[in-house]
């Protein structure tokens, strides 16, 4: 998404709800700021009979921050690799707040710091063809 204050390019996010596992706001997040349904691009997992697994971001990052609203705190994200369910819908999104960029374009964006060493790793450890038609949505 970009970010008009900082007048950069990131990750679209957001707050978890109360009502939903991490996974969850992450497709909710995505669908309602770029209004694309997407699905999470898992690494293998392992399942215990008697417990729920939930999907795993592909890293957890916490840095310190300091805003007007909060003031200063510790902010983690949990970003997760995800893919578009139908690329026609890609397509079809009129939103200019968001738009999909190859992997490779990144660096000549202006991005939030790292963020394109950090899809670059994604996309290799989720095994996406890093093809012009892959992407990462730059938000």
């Amino acid at each position: 998404m970009h970010d008009g204050e900082c007048g950069r390019w990131s990750l679209p996010g957001g707050h978890i709800r109360a009502d939903e596992d991490p996974a969850q706001a992450v497709l909710r997040l995505v669908e309602t700021q770029t209004g694309v349904t997407v699905q999470i691009v898992e690494s293998e997992t392992f399942t215990l009979p008697a417990a729920r697994m939930l999907a795993a971001p592909f890293a957890v990052i916490e840095t310190e921050a300091d805003d007007t609203e909060v003031g200063a705190h510790r902010h983690i994200d949990m970003p997760y690799v995800c893919r578009p369910v139908d690329t026609a819908e890609v397509a079809a999104s009129r939103s200019h707040d968001y738009r999909w960029a190859p992997i490779a374009s990144l660096d000549a964006i202006t991005t939030s710091s790292g963020l394109s060493a950090l899809v670059a790793v994604a996309a290799r450890r989720a095994s996406l063809d890093p093809q012009p038609v892959a992407g990462a949505v730059v938000a």
